[in-house]
């Protein structure tokens, strides 16, 4: 045969295939998701003995004379018919979901094992001898063959009919077995491809291994294991697609957690680098800057096609601007987009110009409003959060493109009073939720001092106007509420005797403090049955919100663990899938009885990604929202 084939088929061919598949193996051993590491998990294991296979071919060959190339060639056997055979036809009934023959590995590995033990006595034994296969200059490749014996011993023949069985009996029946695994995926609808590929990948190198053995024309299956390779990796390339569409499925939920983490304290320092780490994010954001474009469609499949067309635009002007390790963009509502940043905040501001003259270039009907919070620390970062959004409706309120929380008092319409921010900061001293409380009672201070605009006077009669509704609230919720009401009392005293802004502050600042002491208790159900009441009551009320368990909850004046118990014990359910049956229902409820588009219904009920509430829909109802809507 011509030097240039043999070359091409022993040296290079093991080349190109086996550094793919040894990638391959690599690739897997590090995936902690993907369609093969559901059920296979010797997969990686499976590619890397078939890559090494693969590429100890030339290694044979190149070695050097007798016996060098007989004990590579012996290795080589082990690892092809003791390892390699075994583990592909285990890992292709692992696919089958096949749970009784999943666990028949060692019987595989008995028999593979046995039969590279006999190949290798074969070769020990009988006559073996180191021909030159080619020479390349003063390169010399030595091949391996044992002679044909006499009876009873056919050495040649027995390892001849090794390797076939080792083809036919592992490569072809994964093949087989793997086809059966891709039609029962077909029948329900899930992602298949990957086994075709890998079945055909299969079935290639058994069906050339026994060609190449019965023709003695070893050379064949080391040119099949190209293609084999290549259907190998079409697999390999479904499965790291399959990975990356799911991520882009929970991305949008991986982000809002990384926001949430944000705020949470340095306890949550481990969780946030590991979710920074799954964005591919390295901000330690310091400020949220709010945004919402002018002009978006109403409802219906245009309304859908605006948000996402918005966010891919601010998107890639933001990669542009800054990197995307470099910023955190979040949906916040519909139509409404925040970004997170560790920048100052006159650094945003430059930031939100160029990104509306940028964004109404591309689309020139579109405008944008901006409100920047102020700068907090990361650990404090909902607080800025909170600002941002504030200035973004006194954007759109004065119909200025950018507002800084810093610059309310400038603006005439701001001056009316909060009452937003009043009830807002009312809510959660109900709830006794301190850190909340504490939060919205510093918005309500900062909106409360750009009222007044420097009257003292109305700046006390507002706190003692807020005092007497909160010292109200108290009464009618506790049972001997006496001692509160005398430190209320005290407190309004100290309210009328301040006289600047800022004493008037701090002595509220206290107050609250201390009423938030006395409540805590009497806000804390003892019943069971209450305590679930409260928690499901809350769930209704606030359905459109990222309830975690830990916020519900407080709210419900139990701990998280309690809790959860709680939801198993009275409901047979956890909290999680209760928070989703509770979704679901109310999702049905809109699609049947309004004709808001589904986009928006996943927003109403929680679901800031209308192809994951497609997908959850789909998976407990049994049918699509779309087909929900039409059947009703």
């Amino acid at each position: 045969m011509n030097v240039n084939i043999l070359v091409m088929t022993n040296i290079l061919c093991p080349l190109l295939s086996g550094i793919p598949l040894l990638c391959f193996a690599v690739y897997f051993f590090y995936a902690s998701q993907g369609l093969f590491r559901q059920k296979a998990r010797l997969f990686p294991l499976f590619l890397l003995a078939f890559s090494l296979y693969i590429l100890g071919r030339p290694v044979q060959l190149l070695v050097g004379p007798y016996p060098w190339p007989v004990i590579v060639n012996a290795l080589r056997m082990i690892l092809f018919a003791g390892i390699c055979c075994p583990l592909v036809l285990h890992e292709a009934r692992s696919l089958c979901d096949a749970q009784d023959r999943r666990t028949r590995l060692r019987p595989l590995f008995a028999i593979g094992g046995a039969l590279a033990a006999l190949y290798v006595v074969l070769m020990a034994v009988g006559p073996t001898y180191t021909p030159i296969l080619f020479e390349l200059g003063h390169l010399k490749a030595y091949d391996c063959t044992s002679t044909v014996l006499t009876p009873p011993l056919f050495a040649r023949e027995i390892t001849i009919m090794i390797q076939m069985l080792a083809g036919v009996g592992f490569f072809g029946l994964a093949g087989y077995e793997t086809l059966k695994a891709r039609k029962a995926l077909r029948t329900s609808k899930r992602d298949s491809r990957h086994l075709l590929y890998f079945a055909l990948g299969c079935l290639i190198f058994g069906a050339a291994i026994v060609i190449g053995n019965l023709t003695k024309q070893w050379w064949f299956y080391y040119l099949a294991s190209v293609p084999s390779t290549f259907f190998i990796g079409l697999g390999v390339r479904e499965d790291m697609l399959y990975v990356r569409r799911r991520t882009e499925r929970v991305t949008p939920f991986l982000r809002d957690e990384l926001f949430h983490a944000f705020g949470s304290g340095p306890e949550q320092q481990a969780q946030v680098q590991d979710l920074k780490n799954l964005l591919g994010k390295e901000v330690s954001p310091t400020l949220v800057m709010a945004i919402r474009p002018s002009k978006l469609a109403d409802t219906g499949e245009a309304w859908l096609k605006d948000q996402e067309l918005t966010r891919n635009h601010l998107a890639k002007l933001l990669n542009d601007e800054l990197g995307p390790p470099h910023y955190l963009l979040l949906s916040i509502g519909a139509g409404s987009f925040a970004i997170c940043l560790d920048k100052p905040e006159d650094t945003a501001r430059a930031l939100a110009s160029k990104l509306r003259a940028r964004l109404s270039k591309n689309r020139p009907t579109d405008g944008m409003a901006s409100g920047i919070g102020r700068t907090h620390p990361p650990q404090e970062l909902q607080h800025s959060y909170l600002e941002a959004q504030t200035a973004l409706r006194a954007a759109e309120a004065s119909n200025q493109p950018i507002v800084s929380y810093i610059d309310l008092g400038t603006l005439p319409t701001q001056r009316r009073y909060p009452v937003e921010a009043r009830d807002a900061f009312l809510l959660e001293f109900k709830h006794a939720h301190q850190d909340a409380t504490h939060r919205r009672l510093q918005i309500l201070f900062d909106q409360m001092t750009i009222h007044a605009n420097g009257d003292t006077q109305l700046y006390r009669v507002r706190l003692q106007e807020l005092l007497g509704i909160l010292l109200s609230q108290i009464s009618e919720s506790c049972d001997n509420a006496a001692p509160i009401l005398t430190e209320g009392a005290a407190a309004f005293e100290k309210l009328g005797r301040a006289k600047e802004i800022e004493e008037l502050t701090r002595t509220f600042a206290k107050t609250i403090e201390c009423l938030l002491t006395h409540i805590k208790a009497p806000s804390i159900e003892t019943s069971t049955v209450n305590h679930l009441e409260r928690a499901k009551a809350y769930i209704k009320e606030n359905l459109e919100e990222d309830l975690k368990v830990a916020e519900v909850a407080r709210h419900a004046g139990v701990r998280t663990q309690q809790l959860q118990q709680i939801f198993k014990d009275a409901l047979n359910m956890t909290y999680s899938t209760y928070l989703t049956t509770v979704r679901l229902q109310k999702a049905k409820e809109l699609l049947a009885g309004s004709d808001r588009s589904i986009t928006e219904i996943a927003f109403d009920v929680g679901y800031n990604d209308s192809n994951y509430f497609s997908t959850t829909f789909s998976k407990h109802e049994g049918i699509s929202p779309r087909q929900y809507r039409k059947g009703n």
